[in-house]
């Protein structure tokens, strides 16, 4: 669920840093305010619990790992704040000690894991559980629901949009691609890049594995796929079989990328839409033919 520090730039980082800050004082608040608060002995014993669980990676699919999470239990054990409190500080000591995620994109997991995975997770739990105690069939019941729905939730917020395009003068001809990757509304990267002589559908298939490959980099669990190219766009939904000997082995190489991902949604857009990724590929093949 961690998002690198390569993959958000501009106004996104000091975002989401913003509000994630307002939320980990928003937790602090509560937790100060609260009749019943856990020890500082159990605090610990759950923070270390659950940092100790994040370290044990497990294979996923596509190149990627995953790994537990623990906010709604974090927030089960010790409250809704505390367990806001204690992943913020599982993030923190993550970041700065083993360079996991990193600075710039803390807020963003923050906001993920702590926020959104122990916050909204744990307050599901305390509404579904109905003060139940957790070791009982209606907390453990409680506890299963919510944490599901807490990462749903949290991957749902690292999803991405990729919306690629390839360029070729003369098909085949000098190539480019270009590739914008979006995020919760926000354009995170651009790629304009010059890929050599290429027909276009080869472009667009080198466009959509760099798409596809910045997508796990992210870590994203779903991703949408918007691209001008109708042949693609079939091929991918079975609706079309590959048939040139040419760009079978880069579709066998985006199906098997494809396979990272939980949820894909591919979408066939006008080519006006698409414009920018048209411009970051053009200009690649200008700026290569100029030098």
């Amino acid at each position: 669920m961690h998002v690198p520090d390569s993959m958000l730039h501009g106004n996104v980082c000091p975002v989401t840093a913003f509000f994630s800050t307002v939320g980990v004082l928003g937790a602090a608040w509560l937790a100060f305010r609260r009749k019943v608060q856990a020890s500082a002995g159990r605090f610990a014993a759950v923070t270390s619990l659950i940092f100790a669980a994040q370290m044990v990676n497990f294979p996923v699919s596509g190149g990627t790992s995953g790994h537990l999470l623990g906010g709604v239990v974090a927030a089960a054990l010790l409250g809704m704040p505390m367990g806001v409190l204690a992943m913020t500080l599982v993030i923190v000591i993550q970041s700065l000690l083993f360079a996991d995620g990193g600075l710039s994109v803390m807020g963003v997991n923050i906001m993920s894991m702590a926020i959104i995975g122990a916050g909204l997770g744990g307050g599901l739990f305390e509404l579904l559980s109905m003060g139940a105690a957790i070791r009982s069939r209606r907390g453990m019941a409680a506890l299963a629901v919510a944490s599901w729905l807490s990462v749903v939730l949290a991957s749902s917020f690292v999803s991405a949009m990729l919306v690629i395009d390839g360029a070729s003068k003369g098909n085949p001809g000098p190539s480019g691609i270009g590739v914008i990757i979006s995020q919760d509304g926000s354009v995170i990267k651009e790629i304009g890049k010059y890929i050599g002589t290429a027909t276009n559908n080869i472009a667009e298939y080198t466009a959509l594995l760099h798409a596809l490959q910045e997508g796990l980099i992210l870590k994203a669990d779903s991703i949408r796929i918007k691209s001008d190219s109708e042949l693609l766009c079939r091929q991918l939904n079975k609706q079309y079989k590959v048939k040139s000997p040419n760009i079978i082995d880069l579709y066998t190489q985006a199906v098997h990328l494809l396979t990272g991902f939980k949820e894909v949604s591919i979408q066939h857009i006008p080519r006006e839409q698409n414009a920018h990724a048209d411009k970051l590929a053009t200009q690649a093949v200008k700026d290569a033919l100029k030098g």
